[in-house]
C-alpha cells in the first residue's frame, strides 16, 4: 500500500552518455518510485512519459553523463541535466506525424504542468513539473527552484 506523503522523497540517477540499456532500467525505477506515494490525482503513464523523452534525448546528445532527479515534494517534478552541446530553446511544437523525430519536446510541453529550460555552463538543464497532484495539503513550490545536486 503506498505510503501517505510526509517529507519530500529524492531519487537520483547518474547514467553514462549512450548507455539506453541504463536509461531504460530508470524508466522502471522511476515508475516504481511513483508507486510508493499516496497520489489525489495522478497520470502516471504521462510522467512516465516525460522521463522517458527527456532522459532518451539527453543520453543521446550527452558527452559523457545524465543526470537525473526526481523530487516529490508540494511540486513533484524531474530534472534531468546533460553535458551535450545543448541546444536552442524555442517553443516546442508537435511535429508532422510523418516525422522521425522532433515530437519529444512538444509532448512533454502538451503533458507537463511546466517546462523549464536553462544553460548552465557546460551543461543544459530540463526542469519539469509533473502531472502529479499529492493527497496532502502541501506547500506549492517553485519548479523553476533547481537543487544544489543539479546546479553546474
Amino acid at each position: 500500500m503506498p505510503r501517505p506523503h510526509r517529507r519530500p522523497l529524492q531519487r537520483d540517477w547518474r547514467i553514462d552518455a549512450g548507455d539506453h540499456a541504463a536509461a531504460y532500467r530508470a524508466r522502471r525505477e522511476f515508475a516504481d518510485e511513483l508507486r510508493k506515494v499516496r497520489w489525489q490525482n495522478a497520470d502516471h503513464a504521462s510522467a512516465e512519459l516525460i522521463f522517458g523523452e527527456l532522459v532518451h534525448n539527453a543520453v543521446r546528445h550527452a558527452r559523457s553523463l545524465v543526470q537525473v532527479q526526481l523530487i516529490i515534494d508540494g511540486s513533484p517534478r524531474l530534472l534531468v541535466r546533460d553535458d551535450g552541446p545543448g541546444f536552442w530553446f524555442r517553443e516546442p511544437t508537435l511535429a508532422p506525424p510523418e516525422a522521425e523525430r522532433g515530437r519529444g519536446l512538444g509532448i512533454v510541453r502538451a503533458v507537463a504542468r511546466g517546462m523549464h529550460f536553462e544553460r548552465r555552463g557546460d551543461a543544459s538543464v530540463v526542469t519539469v513539473q509533473l502531472p502529479l497532484w499529492l493527497h496532502c495539503a502541501c506547500k506549492d513550490v517553485d519548479f523553476r527552484g533547481q537543487p544544489d545536486a543539479l546546479r553546474g
